[in-house]
């Protein structure tokens, strides 16, 4: 996470007072030595806006370099529970677990049995836990979860002191420009706030008006700006208040910008463009008013500068409405995810495509991805003549997502491992840091795309590789495919992975848009023939692992020489040994599967020249012994006779 200037968010950049100094305390003890036999559970209670959420993030970084960290909300708990979204053993086992927003609870009694299951699950075993709570554990509303979490170490927030919130003021101001006076912000530090979140926006109130003053501003105008008084006066403007005595008074909320605010912003834009062109006033009211909502205002900032009114108007408009989306994004996203609540990019138009990303991830914890099966492997596929081409794209894409093969396609008839494949690639992208991994068969992508949802779309909008099975199931649906087209046009600019598989070559594809199918052409295309001795022979290893027959490198020998048209036929095979091996109790063995799949063939053959008659056991001449001799020992009725025949 990012602090409000950019740089990494660490328990060094919070200014430390008396407000928060025994949590810092605290918190740096865990994140030294998060062994889980001090302060465990580690209990921060805190109203909110006071910077909980920021004080969890900061111990995540600095202990996620050599501990096993997991940060998760208990409204994300109930997720987990119900199978949403990764579920809660890791939460359970991971080094230190960071748990926000423990408050939720005294509304909700049915997550007291998740946290306590949680606690109870870590802290006797040593492992670290680290709650936030606004409320103190004694107000949750569950006196058995109170008694754990007071087990450990609870530790108190309150609201930033002048000291504290000057040195707040001051590093949050250092990339301001213009800067801000520091007995400005020496005044308004003297002034009191409820949490940092009002504090900071006080700031952004300032900033907005110091951007369009002709002249720097003065403590005096700072206070009436923000909502402040003066200290000759005994009545508050609304806000922050200070009594005529000096003390501090605990503030209201900050006026409202169409109201006392809004007066004000009008009678100074009517006094600053007595001195301006209009359309200047224009755009400083329009900095001001959106600044003081906590906005940042750069770009129409720059326009200040320019020496003509050209496009302003249009320039207003727009940053105005990209104002209304961003209002609308961070309102659902807080809905979903209600620790996002006051990220920066919801306050920063140019940071339109951040928001929405974090929007997207909202939803994603709602409706997960489809992703990869963790159980297809590329070491499982094996390499021969017939995949090698496949394999090396394979490992290519994998350790340089985006920039070698994009897209690649690989093509090959049914059941010669496309989909393997797919998966395959989808983990080592995973492997390599590729983060949300969109792993999906055209046949979903068609039933999404027909159940009409408007936020299908945006479901895979953001996705960090587009992995799509079986292109062909989408012929013929040409809304489907322009959705579609879409997505990858949008991945690929992005320089995102897009991996598609097509059951014949694209060429051939009959009903497809061809502008998806230049574009695909455009990429690298392979091809997988059915399987050779070397792949038969590694797909048949890896199925034997875990079996009796596992290592039996004469089995696998054997099974390997069988031709096979599909990786499927090949598992097929190998699955009617191990059966037959188990149904009889015997191990796995050539002869056993020479018995069974040869039969097999025998039998197959015999139906098809005779009906459904079934002849002897022995097989005559007429059956061409001189092509399979062994097959003629196979129909021994008897295994003792077979044996000596075999091997006399």
């Amino acid at each position: 996470m990012k602090d409000a200037r950019g740089g990494d968010l660490t328990l060094a950049t919070f200014v430390e007072g008396p407000s928060n100094r025994l949590a810092l305390a605290a918190a740096r003890r865990v994140a030294a030595g998060p062994d889980g036999t001090e302060a465990n559970p580690l209990v921060i209670v805190a109203p909110r806006g006071l910077g909980k959420s920021h004080l969890l993030a900061a111990i995540r970084a600095e202990v996620s370099a050599h501990r096993h960290v997991e940060a998760e909300t208990v409204t994300g708990l109930a997720e987990r529970a119900h199978g949403e979204h990764g579920g809660v053993v890791p939460l359970h086992e991971c080094d230190v677990l960071l748990l926000d927003g423990l408050e939720v609870i005294a509304g909700r009694p049915d997550l007291v049995p998740l946290v306590q299951e949680l606690v109870d699950s870590r802290v006797p075993f040593g492992r670290q836990l680290v709650v936030t709570t606004a409320l103190p554990p004694s107000q949750l509303g569950a006196q058995s979860l109170a008694r754990a979490l007071t087990a450990g170490l609870v530790v108190e927030m309150s609201a930033p002191d002048p000291g504290t919130r000057l040195g707040i003021l001051r590093r949050r101001a250092a990339d301001l420009s213009p800067a801000l006076p520091d007995d400005v912000l020496t005044a308004v530090a003297s002034l009191s706030f409820a949490s940092i979140r009002e504090l900071l926006a006080a700031l952004q109130r300032l900033a907005a008006f110091q951007a369009v003053s002709p002249a720097p501003l003065d403590p005096e105008q700072a206070r009436i700006l923000i909502g402040g008084v003066g200290a000759a006066s005994a009545e508050p403007a609304g806000g922050v208040a200070t009594a005529t005595d000096g003390t501090e008074e605990v503030p209201g909320p900050l006026p409202a910008l169409d109201d006392e605010f809004g007066s004000f912003l009008s009678e100074v834009v009517e006094s600053v463009g007595q001195q301006m062109d209009r359309w200047r006033a224009e755009l400083g009211q329009a900095v001001l008013r959106h600044g003081g909502e906590g906005y940042r205002t750069h770009r129409l900032e720059a326009l200040l500068e320019r020496s003509h009114a050209g496009g302003v108007a249009e320039a207003i408009a727009d940053f105005e409405g990209e104002i209304i989306r961003l209002r609308a994004i961070e309102e659902e996203a807080v809905a979903l995810l209600p620790e996002l609540a006051g990220s920066p990019a919801f306050q920063d138009p140019d940071r339109m495509p951040e928001a929405e990303a974090l929007l997207w991830q909202a939803r994603r914890r709602r409706d997960p991805l489809p992703a990869p099966s963790p159980a297809l492997r590329l070491e499982a596929l094996g390499e021969g003549p017939g995949n090698r081409h496949a394999v090396q794209a394979a490992r290519a894409v994998g350790q340089a997502p985006g920039q070698k093969y994009n897209p690649l396609v690989i093509v090959g008839p049914s059941g010669t491992g496309k989909s393997h494949f797919l998966h395959a690639i989808g983990n080592l992208l995973l492997e390599h840091g590729v983060v949300a991994v969109a792993c999906l068969t055209g046949e979903v992508l068609l039933a999404e795309h027909q159940g009409g949802s408007p936020e299908w779309r945006s479901r895979y909008r953001y996705v960090g590789a587009l992995l799509v099975d079986d292109l062909h199931t989408l012929a013929g649906h040409a809304e489907a495919q322009a959705d579609v087209l879409d997505l990858f046009i949008q991945c690929l600019e992005s320089g995102r992975q897009v991996v598609f598989t097509a059951g014949a070559p694209l060429a051939a594809l009959a009903g497809i848009d061809p502008r998806l199918l230049t574009r695909l052409e455009a990429g690298l295309v392979v091809d997988l023939a059915s399987p050779d001795r070397e792949v038969r022979r590694a797909v048949i290893r890896q199925l034997l692992t875990d079996t009796p027959a596992a290592g039996d490198a004469a089995l696998a020998d054997w099974l390997a020489d069988r031709p096979a048209e599909s990786v499927r036929a090949v598992q097929g095979m190998v699955r009617r040994v191990l059966s037959a091996a188990e149904g009889q109790g015997v191990t796995p063995s050539p002869a056993l599967a020479r018995e069974v799949l040869e039969r097999r063939a025998v039998a197959g053959a015999e139906r098809r020249r005779s009906g459904s008659h079934r002849g002897p056991g022995l097989t005559g001449p007429s059956t061409n012994l001189a092509r399979s001799p062994e097959k003629m020992v196979q129909e021994w009725p008897r295994l003792a006779e077979r044996l000596i025949e075999e091997f006399g």
